[in-house]
């Protein structure tokens, strides 16, 4: 079945599953489905192809009505499937609704079963039946407002174009496409189906897009299988050799021999397709011209119908078996599963005949490895005869020129001019083919759609974050590919290889999770050179030995102030009754182990290791808490509330780090002043953190509720 764009309805869909089965099975392009509340509705649209950029696509009407927003050779298309209900009422609430999903600046395309017939004065069973129809009067008001063409009755006015017929003699056209007023050129024809009693509408629309060229000729390598392909070939080898003494050389030989081989290899293939299409081609022109006598009026025995379907839907489906059960042996052989029809091929291949030795020049037969020898030898010496003998070629010449006449060897060896070269050169049209001197308009815009599939592809697996060989093999597995074939037929223009190279590079060198190796500065030629002149003072073994770094670490004293034992600066840190966010708060502090400037700097993890207050002096812990002068102003504040405690009381460093000097009060009021001073800390913290996060101008403000034993929380 030919076609680029195939819109489905009643297709049964119960749920997502069915949803998913047939998006599976569909594998030659994108499909978008609907499912409806009924188990007969279900509507879906199929793309042939991976050309198709789908930009958008609605359910309007669930089960009933689909739109897809798609980009096709740089021309955006809004397609519309409609499957109207049976009932009036209801069909015209469906009708009504379509204006919603037909307002759009794209091409528009309409199409579905409508189930109405807009002829009304054409005849047919549905034709004046049951009165008015409102339903009808609301779709042609629809296909006027929007400007679309009814695809069939355009292309063929005086024809009925019967869609739809029953057994009973019933016919009516409810099937319909229409398109917007400005597609022109299109064509349109029934073809019958087998699988519904409704015919399939084809309508065939010009696109002024790119076109695709050609490419290279390939060999079918499925015809190296058939045995009918093996004895023709034969046949045909065997004639070739006997013309290789018409020709100078074995390579002129070889090069006429390789397109006669070409021509075979077309011609057996076309046959053979003609060969396999034979049946349904038969049938399928039998169902057309049945249709066209019940489109007549004329008599039609109904049981040679029925017979031409049933014959014509057993072609088809033991073509579908056969292509099914062809996929399958390609996943097997592919996947290399270990079945038992894997090992079973493997034995096939294993026992199929092989070259077993090759004959030498002296007669003898070379086996084994010597094969090789003997081959090497052979293409050695074919390959030897390309180059030219100077002696032969002044004779090749001296006849040619016995044989031109004397004005056409004088234009052979006069100078090309200038206007010969300017007018040889000159660019191709945009319905030409690519040339060496200048390519058409189409080759840029096919390299355009390329360049934009590649940006999708690259965009895709960059968030795989591979490294930097996973990203190699995806540019050699995925954008050869694309590229490859594309570049045989058109070349690149120079705008888009530059915009490819610049994909390609990002795509490369834009990954985190490898380091790219750096050369070394002038002064230092190599890594080793730098370790000999600068040795380091730890050897590998000492800085390796991990028991040796932790007996050297516990040995280590800890600092702490005025060679204070550590034991009497935890337990003065750790009383208090402040929640467990403030007393971390405070022992870090007193460690020194708080995310700083200073401390980020130094670890790489911050630009500038400077107080973000702008002070100008590097932001350490002790900076923060006591060195800056915004901490001065704040401990001047914090002061003058607390000497309403103790009138005597004076702050320093220490005190506020490590509660040294606090003990000269009552211990319950030492206790409620060190919690004081945590929630200070918290607020002068916090305020810090807020300062780096979002640079406010901000100041700390800090409220004091004086309580004997009781707790308070610092984020509320």
């Amino acid at each position: 079945m030919q076609g680029d764009v195939f819109l489905l309805q009643e297709v049964h869909l119960r749920d997502e599953e069915d949803v998913s089965a047939f998006t599976r099975e569909w594998v030659w392009g994108p499909s978008e489905w609907s499912v409806g509340g009924v188990h007969s509705d279900g509507v879906g649209i199929l793309f042939r192809g991976f050309s198709f950029v789908i930009d958008e696509v609605v359910g309007f009407i669930t089960g009933r009505v689909i739109f897809v927003d798609f980009t096709f050779m740089s021309v955006k298309y809004r397609i519309v499937n409609v499957y109207a209900p049976a009932q009036g009422g209801r069909r015209l609430e469906v009708f009504r609704e379509l204006p919603g999903c037909l307002s759009t600046s794209r091409s528009l395309i309409l199409g579905g079963d409508f189930n109405v017939s807009l002829d009304g004065g054409r005849g047919g069973a549905w034709a004046g039946e049951g009165g008015m129809d409102y339903s009808v009067m609301a779709l042609e008001g629809v296909v006027g407002d929007f400007s679309l063409a009814d695809a069939f009755r355009t292309v063929h006015p005086g024809d009925v174009g019967y869609t739809w017929r029953n057994s009973r003699g019933k016919a009516s056209r409810l099937d319909y496409i229409f398109v917007g007023g400005g597609i022109c050129g299109m064509k349109c024809v029934l073809l019958p189906s087998w699988a519904s009693d409704h015919d399939m509408l084809q309508v065939s629309l010009p696109t002024d897009g790119p076109k695709w060229g050609s490419g290279f000729w390939r060999l079918n390598t499925l015809l190296l299988e058939a045995d009918a392909f093996k004895a023709a070939f034969t046949s045909l080898y065997r004639s070739v050799r006997t013309m290789k003494s018409m020709y100078v050389s074995v390579v002129e030989w070889w090069e006429a021999a390789k397109c006669r081989f070409a021509i075979f290899c077309r011609r057996f293939a076309a046959t053979a397709r003609r060969r396999d299409r034979a049946g349904v081609t038969k049938w399928t022109s039998s169902l057309s011209y049945l249709h066209g006598c019940l489109n007549r009026g004329e008599y039609v025995d109904w049981a040679l119908y029925e017979g031409a379907k049933e014959r014509l839907r057993g072609l088809l489906e033991a073509r579908a078996k056969a292509l099914a059960f062809q996929a399958r042996l390609r996943e097997l052989e592919e996947g290399e599963k270990p079945s038992a029809y894997f090992f079973q091929a493997a034995r096939a291949r294993r026992s199929a005949p092989a070259f077993v030795g090759l004959k030498r020049a002296d007669g003898t037969v070379a086996e084994g490895s010597a094969m090789l020898a003997v081959a090497e030898a052979y293409y050695a010496e074919l390959f030897s005869r390309r180059a030219c003998d100077p002696v032969v070629e002044a004779a090749l010449l001296d006849c040619v020129s016995a044989r031109l006449e004397s004005e056409e060897a004088q234009s052979m060896e006069a100078d090309v001019s200038l206007e010969e070269v300017r007018r040889r050169c000159c660019p191709y049209g945009t319905a030409g083919r690519p040339g060496t001197m200048g390519a058409c308009d189409s080759a840029a815009l096919n390299w355009e759609a390329r360049l934009n599939l590649v940006r999708t592809r690259l965009g895709v697996w960059t968030r795989r974050q591979l490294s930097l060989t996973g990203r190699v093999v995806v540019v050699r597995s995925v954008l050869m590919p694309l590229l490859i074939h594309l570049a045989y037929v058109f070349p690149v223009p120079a705008r888009t290889k530059l915009a490819l190279t610049r994909l390609v590079f990002r795509f490369l060198w834009g990954g985190r999770y490898e380091y790219v190796t750096r050369e070394p500065s002038p002064v230092y030629r190599s890594v080793m050179r730098f370790l000999r002149q600068c040795p380091s003072p730890v050897t590998r073994e000492e800085a390796t030995d991990h028991r040796a770094l932790y007996a050297r670490l516990a040995s280590r004293q800890v600092v702490t102030p005025s060679g204070v034992p550590a034991g009497v600066v935890w337990s003065r840190v750790s009383g208090g009754g402040a929640p467990g966010a403030v007393r971390d708060l405070q022992w870090r502090c007193a460690l020194g182990r708080l995310p700083v400037r200073e401390i980020l700097h130094r670890h790489g993890c911050a630009a500038s290791p400077l107080c973000p207050r702008g002070c100008g002096a590097p932001e350490t812990v002790s900076h923060v808490f006591w060195d800056c002068p915004f901490a001065g102003e704040f401990w001047t504040l914090v002061l003058g509330l607390l000497r309403r405690v103790g009138p005597g009381l004076v702050l320093s460093r220490d005190g506020v780090v490590y509660r040294r000097g606090l003990g000269l009060l009552p211990s319950v009021t030492s206790g409620v002043l060190w919690d004081v001073l945590g929630y200070a800390k918290w607020a002068l913290w916090d305020d810090r953190v807020s300062v780096v996060g979002e640079s406010p101008d901000a100041v700390a403000r800090v409220l004091l509720v004086p309580q004997e034993g009781g707790r308070a929380d610092p984020d509320g």
